[in-house]
């Protein structure tokens, strides 16, 4: 395990960071930009403003095999350098995020990993800020929170932020910012919002009653709450393919971006899906050519293993 931090001029210099740190830390490089470890490969590169992910399980010749369908990504034009960015390489099973914090107060992830579910296939899985088809040219994200669900809203003609975390992002078009391989039902890729080949369920809906509860009005504190990928199964089943160790949803009101939190022997270092504002802690979603710049308290936690 692993915790890497430091500064990145370019979004060049963030993916060859995100490749050398993995590399350092056990990891493959078979070739140019692909990373790989086990049966889960997977191809990080800088493209225009954009770190771009992608899956697979193999490669030849410097190209993925039995890809994703589509890309994942962290960036946009809006995103100003310097950035800080910051990198938990874990085990047992593999998982991988990046953050990256810029423009003062807004947060990005890019992560990766291969599932330990039993009968799931033990597959990779990718999950990013950004789908690959939405220009990603404002600096925003809507956020709709019901009392069953939470989703994001990735409206065609308003391109934002999907965050990710296998959270479902909706509205026709759209392609998913979350994916994982499952030889569970028919063997392939599956994607978080994608309409041709969806998980249907959001990972914030899993947990929406009770990441709506959160924090605690008895003690104040906030509770980690699963991040699960699951596929819709036949007659209305659902099956967990991913279950990510070393992530977890929470709510940031008592909490600032970055800080650490401990449990037991555990401690975990939070982060805001966006941006965190405390005033309108459920998020916004609207239709608006500016969409909301924030995400309300919404967040997540990963294991930090720094000193």
């Amino acid at each position: 395990m692993a915790y890497v931090t430091g500064s990145a001029a370019n979004i060049s210099d963030l993916a060859a960071a995100l490749r050398n740190a993995c590399i350092a830390n056990g990891w493959a490089n078979p070739a140019g930009n692909i990373l790989s470890k086990g049966t889960s490969f997977f191809s990080v590169a800088a493209n225009g403003n954009f770190v771009e992910l992608k899956g697979g399980l193999g490669q030849s010749s410097g190209t993925l095999t039995t890809a994703s369908p589509n890309f994942v990504r962290l960036g946009g034009s809006y995103m100003a350098f310097l950035v800080t960015y910051e990198i938990h390489i874990l085990t047992n099973p593999d998982e991988v995020y990046m953050v990256v914090n810029y423009n003062s107060d807004y947060y990005q992830q890019l992560s990766f990993g291969t599932s330990d579910v039993a009968g799931a296939g033990n597959g990779p899985w990718i999950t990013g800020a950004h789908n690959s088809a939405a220009t990603s040219n404002n600096n925003g994200c809507n956020v709709q929170t019901e009392f069953n669900d939470i989703h994001c809203y990735c409206f065609s003609s308003i391109s934002t932020n999907a965050v990710g975390l296998f959270i479902k992002g909706l509205r026709s078009g759209e392609v998913g910012s979350s994916y994982f391989y499952t030889t569970l039902g028919t063997p392939g890729w599956y994607g978080a919002g994608d309409s041709t080949n969806g998980i249907k369920n959001s990972s914030a809906g899993l947990v929406a009653g009770l990441l709506g509860s959160l924090p605690s009005a008895f003690n104040s504190t906030t509770v980690l709450l699963p991040i699960k990928g699951v596929k819709n199964m036949t007659n209305n089943g659902v099956a967990t393919v991913v279950n990510p160790r070393n992530a977890r949803f929470c709510r940031l009101d008592n909490l600032t971006p970055g800080s650490i939190v401990t449990y037991g022997a555990d401690r975990w270092k939070v982060y805001p899906w966006l941006r965190k504002d405390a005033t309108t802690r459920n998020g916004v979603s609207n239709q608006a050519s500016t969409p909301p710049n924030h995400t309300g308290t919404y967040g997540y936690a990963i294991r930090y293993t720094g000193t």
